[in-house]
């Protein structure tokens, strides 16, 4: 007979953020929403949409000559658009199973249907890492620095990592009581339950972590129009070594075997 340690309270935690995030993700996406998946990339409607990926091209510079890989990227809607002109983009979510994509339907974007710590690829196979409003779901900072790290090694030297939308913890305050001044008390409440079951990261902690892994960071304020605009951040690191650069497979992507 196993006997397993009762999980940290952290761990804990982490795991009801996934639970309480796979659940209304595959309740969304199993409409077959389409485009109206803007709200998933936390835009709101078409016209916001359409800002935030000029905004993200223009931060990103994508070329032709990239391998991009989306983490929880959900049905590529934003992928597809942002690094249209890319090499090859790779989006990787959990939920895919859940959501209507059709072979095809994302022309130059493949899909791979994996968990974020466990990504199914070669050393060195992007030159872009890109996530967008996924920090907010994946638990504790200890979660995520690990999650990090198994990214890392999967970028190219010179490569790309840019962490989106991700939400600021000394803002924590201030959404909560935001939240209780525009809505009914009952209402209120439940937005504060939504509200504590996001992950709320320190720019300081985040910039001297990635740091020390060998990037040159940057920590970007969002444009004013962003649904989060006043609570969130992103975070653009350009990694320093040139670590990993093994020959990716000639259709695009090196996939692990």
């Amino acid at each position: 007979m196993t006997i397993s340690a009762s999980p940290e309270p952290g761990v804990l935690v982490s795991r009801v953020r996934l639970w309480w995030w796979r659940r209304g993700y595959k309740k969304f996406y199993g409409s077959g929403g389409g485009r109206s998946n803007t709200y998933a990339m936390n835009a709101g409607s078409e016209e916001r949409f359409n800002r935030l990926v000029a905004e993200l091209r223009g931060l990103l510079q994508p070329s032709d000559r990239h391998r991009v890989l989306d983490i929880g990227g959900g049905n590529g809607v934003l992928a597809s658009e942002v690094f249209k002109n890319c090499k090859g983009t790779v989006v990787v979510d959990y939920c895919l199973e859940g959501m209507s994509v059709q072979p095809g339907q994302r022309p130059g974007v493949h899909f791979v249907v994996a968990e974020a710590s466990k990504l199914p690829f070669r050393e060195g196979s992007f030159n872009t890492i890109f996530t967008y409003s996924v920090l907010p779901h994946l638990g504790s900072q200890t979660v995520v620095t690990a999650m990090l790290r198994a990214w890392d090694v999967l970028l190219l030297g010179q490569g790309i990592l840019y962490l989106g939308d991700v939400p600021d913890r000394e803002k924590f305050l201030a959404v909560v009581r935001g939240g209780f001044r525009r809505l009914p008390w009952v209402a209120g409440f439940k937005y504060c339950v939504a509200i504590l079951l996001n992950s709320y990261f320190s720019k300081a902690r985040l910039r001297t972590y990635l740091a020390g892994m060998g990037y040159d960071v940057t920590i970007v304020a969002q444009a004013p129009g962003r649904r989060f605009q006043a609570e969130r951040f992103d975070v653009l690191g350009k990694k320093r070594n040139r670590y990993g650069q093994t020959r990716p497979d000639r259709e695009g992507v090196a996939v692990a075997r």
